[in-house]
């Protein structure tokens, strides 16, 4: 079975890798910053949910860019 381009390359792999993860860390940081009270764990609530988020969006997009590749 052929493999996407992305996971062909293992630079390409990191580099998506710490693009997702960067990703997660700014919209959870947005998230967390925007539910931001007294409370700590308002603020973590709201930074996971904002990460979970992204990490969503992303798997959903790269199961389909990888089926095309596979089909």
């Amino acid at each position: 079975m052929a493999q996407n381009p992305v996971e062909d390359n293992f630079i390409t792999r990191i580099i998506l890798g710490f693009v997702v993860l960067y990703a997660m860390l700014i919209v959870g940081s947005s998230v967390g910053n925007m539910f931001s009270t007294d409370n700590g764990y308002v603020a973590l609530i709201g930074f996971v949910i904002g990460a979970l988020f992204v990490f969503v969006i992303f798997a959903a997009l790269y199961s389909r860019y990888d089926q095309s590749h596979n089909s």
